[in-house]
């Protein structure tokens, strides 16, 4: 499952307002898992407090994806690669212009995506039948 809080403007309000987004199921109608329905579910709420998406995952102990937010507990947290590659673009940022350093070191952008360049290596050796250490053929 994911989940997602979304700041709001609401008129007539003196506070911020969040719309809390969760999906579950497959990420297209092609993908779709067998005997599970894909759903998008918006609940607004007119605070990010731990109690908004705790009362309404309840007792929901599996996985749940979302960009960082530690409120949960019950919940085994996956991380979201958009927010990780974010953390790098604003090291990046905050490196220097021309300078070079930790921060360029695992993401390239290319045209069509991002990608993470030691796994893809890693990827593309295996595929190979090399080993990812010393880029040599294995033995069998």
């Amino acid at each position: 499952m994911q989940d997602d809080e979304t700041p709001l403007n609401v008129l007539k309000e003196d506070k911020q307002c969040y719309m809390w987004v969760y999906c579950s199921g497959a990420d297209s109608p092609e993908a779709a898992l067998e005997g599970m329905k894909n759903i998008v579910l918006f609940d607004y709420q007119n605070s990010r407090a731990r109690a908004c998406p705790a009362a309404f995952l309840g007792e929901y102990g599996g996985y749940l994806q979302t960009e960082a937010y530690g409120g949960l507990t019950q919940v085994k947290h996956l991380g979201c690669l958009a927010l990780a590659r974010r953390k790098f673009t604003d090291a990046k940022t905050l490196q220097g212009k021309g300078k070079a350093g930790k921060a360029d070191v695992p993401w390239r952008k290319p045209k069509s995506s991002m990608r993470w360049k030691p796994a893809e290596r890693v990827a593309r050796r295996r595929a190979a039948g090399r080993t990812a250490e010393t880029g040599e053929a294995n033995a069998g």
